[in-house]
């Protein structure tokens, strides 16, 4: 008998629940104000959001806790003066912890954040701050345990002396918030490496970036020619073997996202075509597996504009690819066995951001004047199996 292949309508999303607004403005405010929302993550209890609001006086790092009904809680974390990239933080049980960047006149720095709830209240523990040298880094991201209780901070830096970018590691204790250990570079030397990711996985994580060639101090700063990197760590933070490829050496990668899959790395990229003077390629998708091998596919349906990929997937191990078209509109597919992904535009999230997936539940934003717009979304993906 021939094997049998699925293929995957649109999502057919459409609005599932209530609504919140997250407003540009506060009772505090001066003059114009906006918001900026990014990062978020499932809690027990709901969803959390990441973000920045801004006005006159200045800008401030914040979070979202939304239950999912008609109203939300906004905990505000301190001022932040330079920094252009957003919060970023990962959560477990009750616990989000939250990595904060910032740039000051003379240096870069980042800053560990916990936030607990209890009820109706929320208690905010700091802990360790760290300086950096370039002053564009990548924003810091978290990686937790399922289980213990040592985190890892994972983000980019510059090495002056050999003028090369690196990615670097840092544990920390989940409870004190403190550092468990002294930061160490991951990358190899030869190699410039930038805009890392830390996944977890069971027994331990998934650590990638964008490797370079080192071609000098300008140079290593651009991602044309880079590929995607992955090395498998301990629940120690230990490699476990030397890094491989999950992108082909004609990629040229400058944009990615990675999500855990059926206890595999699933990486969605975009790739710079150099037949096309560097003109955007395909999207495609590669799984990573514990022993080390790659698979990959290109993804199907409607071609996304310009932008960067994203992945959604939930612990039921479904996950959802979402691009931009080029009228901006929101593309969907449901990742299916060997990769398959068909994208398609799905009308009822035309403007939307997507947030996080679970249960075939999407939670997205949209821009509504200064402010956002959090809402609840039903995707269900209607499948069909036909015979080659």
């Amino acid at each position: 008998m021939e094997p049998r292949s699925e293929q995957r309508e649109p999502n057919n999303c459409r609005p599932g629940g209530p609504s919140t607004l997250v407003r540009a403005s506060s009772p505090s405010s001066t003059g114009n104000a906006l918001v900026e929302l990014g990062d978020a993550a499932w809690l027990s209890q709901g969803l959390v959001v990441a973000g920045v609001r801004a006005d006159s006086s200045g800008s401030e790092a914040m979070v979202v806790f939304w239950d999912g009904q008609h109203s939300h809680r906004e905990i505000f974390l301190g001022e932040v003066y330079g920094s252009t990239e957003l919060p970023t933080l990962a959560a477990r049980g009750l616990s989000t912890f939250v990595a904060v960047s910032d740039n000051e006149a003379s240096s870069a720095k980042m800053s560990l954040l916990r936030i607990d709830e209890a009820g109706a209240a929320a208690e905010i523990s700091r802990g360790l701050e760290l300086s950096v040298v370039r002053d564009d880094f990548t924003a810091a991201r978290i990686g937790l345990p399922s289980q213990g209780e040592r985190g890892f901070l994972i983000w980019d830096d510059f090495e002056q002396q050999r003028a090369r970018s690196v990615v670097r590691l840092l544990p920390f204790s989940l409870s004190s918030l403190d550092a468990a250990g002294p930061p160490r570079v991951l990358s190899p030397s030869e190699k410039d490496a930038t805009q890392p990711r830390i996944v977890t996985r069971p027994g331990g994580f998934y650590a990638l970036w964008l490797s370079a060639q080192l071609a000098g101090a300008a140079a290593s700063r651009s991602n044309l020619g880079a590929q995607i990197a992955v090395t498998m760590l301990s629940e120690s933070g230990q490699a476990i073997a030397a890094p491989l490829l999950a992108s082909e050496p004609h990629d040229h990668v400058f944009s990615y996202d990675a999500q855990l899959f059926s206890g595999q790395l699933l990486v969605a990229f975009r790739a710079a075509d150099p037949q096309a003077g560097w003109a955007e390629g395909p999207l495609k998708l590669a799984l990573v597996g514990a022993d080390g091998s790659v698979s990959s596919a290109q993804v199907t349906g409607d071609r996304p504009g310009p932008g960067a990929p994203q992945l959604l997937c939930d612990a039921q191990e479904r996950c959802l690819l979402a691009a931009r078209g080029d009228d901006d509109q929101l593309l969907l597919c449901e990742v299916g066995p060997h990769l398959s992904c068909q994208l398609a535009d799905e009308p009822a999230l035309r403007q939307h951001v997507p947030l996080a997936y679970a249960g075939q539940r999407l939670r997205a934003m949209s821009p509504d004047r200064l402010d956002w717009r959090l809402a609840a979304f039903d995707c269900r993906s209607a499948a069909r199996e036909t015979s080659p």
